[in-house]
Parts: C-alpha cells; structure tokens; sequence
C-alpha cells in the first residue's frame, strides 16, 4: 500500500518457537512489480520466554543484616533473557528508602553488588530484589526482613584486667553495647 510515497506493509509474523531466547538476523527481500529488489538486514532478539524470572538469594538472608559497604548477591534464572536486576529498601511505612541495581558477575545467574548503607538510619528494613526480563515478567525475591547495622559494637572489659593473675573457672565481667546484639566470645592463646 502506498500513500503520499509511504509504503507500509501488513504485520509479518514469523514463527520462533520453542528454542531459548536469542538475538537473530532477519534478511527481507524487497521486490516491486518492475522486478526491482532491496535487501534489508536486522537484528532482532527472539523472546520465547514464558515465565517470570526466579530469585534465590545468597546474602542477605531473611534476618540478615547489612552495614557499611555490604554485598548483596543472589541467583537469577529465567528461560529467557534478563534485562535488569534491582533492589529496594523500605522502612516499616513501605517508603523506599534506597535502591539500585545489581550487576551481573562473571558466573552465570550470579548477581552482586556492593552496596552502601552508611546513609541509612540503623534499624529494621524490607529488602527485595527484582529481576525484569526482556518479555517485561518480573520475579521477586520476596519481601525480606533485614538489619541494617553501620556502629561498630561499644565494648568495655572490666575484669579481668591486663596482666590479672587467673586460675580455675575465668569469669568475664563487661558491657556491651550495639542496637544488634549478637555474642561475646573468646580464645586462649
């Protein structure tokens, strides 16, 4: 069809069925009725993807937690082509409060990012990671319930003192401090 020496065609429709998703050169043949041709050549990605990506995470875990300069890594497989993986961070009020993307490493499906949480408030946050695919379908990690912790932990040892002569059962007298806990442990060399 042509109108005002613009040619348009109906839709063609190719077949690209059940192969994995990949990029592939198209060759058209162009012939008016003269018998004249023009050959024209694109490269197009074949999208035969017919599910959402899955995300399994590696760090943070559900009860993780993130501090300074952290990484977040996970596992991303789809039966086609990833565009993009992201994360987000929201406070208790589902406000996004930081995100980015995530890189893909050199491993297949492997994704991690160094991440800084410095600017963050400490407290308890929600973690997802997105991965969108070149059809458009998103997977989630699902909602994760993380720490973020970015003070080194305030450790006072009161007994006993350096050079303190011991003998039978030790006894640790301190004050520990830190929004997140964790434990206070020992070795003897």
């Amino acid at each position: 069809n042509s109108t005002d020496d613009i040619f348009t065609s109906i839709n063609i429709s190719g077949q690209t069925g059940n192969v994995p998703s990949s990029y592939k050169f198209i060759d058209l043949n162009i012939v008016d009725y003269a018998g004249n041709t023009v050959d024209a050549r694109v490269q197009v990605l074949m999208v035969n993807d017919f599910a959402a990506p899955v995300v399994t995470m590696i760090t943070p875990g559900d009860g993780g937690f993130l501090g300074g300069d952290d990484p977040i890594s996970c596992i991303v497989r789809d039966d086609g082509e990833i565009q993009r993986v992201l994360y987000e961070i929201r406070d208790d009020n589902g406000t996004i409060v930081q995100d980015g993307f995530i890189k893909p490493d050199e491993i297949d499906e492997l994704y991690t990012s160094n991440i800084d949480v410095t600017r963050i408030t400490e407290g308890t946050y929600v973690l997802e990671v997105l991965a969108i695919d070149t059809a458009g379908r998103i997977g989630s990690s699902g909602a994760l319930d993380i720490g973020i912790d970015n003070t080194i932990p305030q450790f006072t040892l009161h007994t006993p003192g350096n050079g303190t002569y011991v003998e039978g059962l030790l006894t640790f007298s301190y004050t520990f401090n830190d929004n997140f806990q964790d434990f206070v442990g020992y070795s003897v060399d």
